[in-house]
C-alpha cells in the first residue's frame, strides 16, 4: 500500500515513489530468500500483482464543469477521473448531455446506454444517467472544489481508461510452473483467478 500512497501523494515519476518501490523490492527479496533457505522455492509458485497503474495529475490539466453546465443540475455519485451523475430533473437530461458533448475536450461523456461494452457497465440498474471519463492526466470537477483546494490536483491517480498503458497493472511470476525469462502480452486481471485455480488444481 505504501507504493500506492506515495504515488498518489508525489506522483509516478517522483523520488518518493522510487524509494517506495525499493522498499517493496527489498520485502519481496526477503521473501524469495527465505523460500530458498527453507527449500521451498522449488515447489512454490510466486505471483506479484497490482490492481492498477498510476498517472501524474496537475493543476495545468483540469476541466471545470461550471464552464460547460450548471453543476447544481447534477447529483454527483462518483468523482474524477470518472464522474458518474444523475440529472436532478429528467427534462434536462438531453440539454446537459448535449452541452457536455458539444464541449467534449479532454474528456468523453456517455449516456447510460452509450457506455463502451468493454467497461462492462452498460445498462446496469446501478449505473447513473451520465458517465464522464477524463482523458489521461486530466481532472474534471466543479469550480467550488478547485477553489476550495488550491493544491488540487497534484501527485498521481488512477481510474482513467484502462486502455491507457499508464493504467496497466504489474504481473511478475516465478516458480516451477512458470517459464523462465518469458514475456507475455497484457491480459485482464480477472484471469488471475483462473490461473490460480489451475496452479492449485482446483476446478
Amino acid at each position: 500500500h505504501f507504493v500506492d500512497t506515495q504515488g498518489h501523494r508525489f506522483g509516478p515519476d517522483s523520488n518518493e515513489l522510487v524509494e517506495a518501490v525499493k522498499k517493496a523490492d527489498e520485502l519481496v527479496g526477503y521473501l524469495m530468500q527465505r523460500l530458498e533457505e527453507s527449500d521451498l522455492s522449488a515447489i512454490t509458485n510466486t505471483m506479484i500483482v497490482s490492481d492498477h497503474g498510476m498517472a501524474a495529475v496537475s493543476r495545468e490539466k483540469i476541466v471545470v464543469l461550471d464552464d460547460i453546465i450548471d453543476p447544481e443540475d447534477l447529483e454527483m455519485i462518483a468523482f474524477s477521473p470518472v464522474i458518474m451523475a444523475d440529472v436532478k430533473h429528467d427534462e434536462k437530461i438531453d440539454e446537459i448531455y448535449q452541452a457536455l458533448k458539444k464541449n467534449e475536450e479532454h474528456y468523453k461523456v456517455y449516456l447510460k446506454d452509450e457506455i463502451p461494452e468493454r467497461y462492462h457497465l452498460k445498462n446496469h440498474t446501478r449505473i447513473p444517467e451520465l458517465t464522464i471519463v477524463a482523458d489521461l492526466g486530466y481532472t474534471i470537477n466543479t469550480q467550488e472544489v478547485f477553489d476550495a483546494r488550491p493544491e488540487y490536483p497534484s501527485g498521481g491517480t488512477h481510474g482513467f481508461d484502462n486502455q491507457e498503458k499508464e493504467m496497466h497493472a504489474l504481473f511478475v511470476a516465478a516458480g516451477p510452473d512458470f517459464k523462465k525469462g518469458f514475456r507475455m502480452k497484457a491480459f485482464e486481471n480477472v484471469h488471475l483467478y483462473e490461473l490460480m485455480t489451475h496452479l492449485l488444481s482446483i476446478e
